[in-house]
């Protein structure tokens, strides 16, 4: 009976600490969003009277534009704790990766925000047993900004099969967002056909991320680039069936 009596003692004093873990962690936690929440309220106060805003986007649009996360400590959903996500990453100079339009507008990219920061298929990011392999990268190790640069076709020369519908690039998404990065996508018509206007919505972004309106100085005489409307599966399907990607 004693030994029971103990046994039992011991669970209950083992739920007690747990309990009491999990809300001291909780407390951590709120105080950490608490904080954060400030700092950005402040940052964002800052950029209203620079004239500073983040660049206008369309829902279901593109040009996309998915701003970085906490780089701390995620909460999603009830008990559901998502920490940073570490990133494996290694260089990747497979020639035979790049496609003429990302060769074309990597021209474009160096015109205007040079090579030191701006690379093209020179990163793979490993995840988990996935490997993600950013089109173009900018990176600001110093000032901690990071942008992963999206050129999105709705379907594959190759396969002739969708790709970058609607919802499909979610989870790749999110995880560099987890990670500190900003992604934007444009689709490959409007870097064929607007590649200046492109990069003028990337320097927008910089200037933000900067707080550096200089950033969009020598874009002052070229307009905003026009939004081009993302497809679900079945339309790239049907780009696939009419040859779309040759129409541009």
């Amino acid at each position: 009976m004693e030994g029971i009596l103990g046994l039992a003692i011991i669970v209950g004093l083992w739920y007690l600490i747990s309990y009491i873990y999990e809300k001291v962690e909780d407390t951590k936690i709120d105080i950490k969003k608490s904080k954060k929440n400030k700092e950005d309220r402040a940052l964002e106060h800052k950029r209203v009277s620079l004239n500073i805003y983040v660049p206008k986007t369309q829902e279901k649009f593109y040009p996309i534009l998915l701003l970085p996360m906490h780089r701390e400590v995620y909460h999603f959903g009830e008990g559901l704790y998502w920490i940073k996500p570490e990133f494996n990453s290694y260089e990747n100079y497979n020639i035979d990766m790049y496609g003429a339009s990302e060769r074309r507008y990597y021209q474009t990219l160096i015109k205007y925000f040079g090579n030191e920061r701006v690379k093209n298929n020179e990163l793979s990011i490993k995840i988990n047993k996935d490997i993600y392999l950013p089109d173009f990268t900018y990176i600001d190790n110093e000032r901690k900004i990071f942008i992963d640069i999206e050129i999105d076709e709705p379907y594959s020369f190759k396969t002739n099969k969708p790709i970058h519908y609607q919802y499909a690039d979610n989870h790749r998404n999110q995880y560099l967002q987890r990670g500190g990065w900003a992604v934007i996508r444009f689709t490959e018509k409007q870097v064929i056909q607007q590649p200046d206007e492109c990069c003028k919505f990337i320097a927008s972004y910089l200037a933000y991320a900067y707080m550096d309106r200089n950033k969009v100085l020598q874009f002052n005489n070229i307009g905003d680039v026009r939004p081009d409307k993302t497809w679900s599966k079945s339309e790239a399907e049907l780009h696939s069936l009419t040859n779309y990607r040759k129409s541009y």
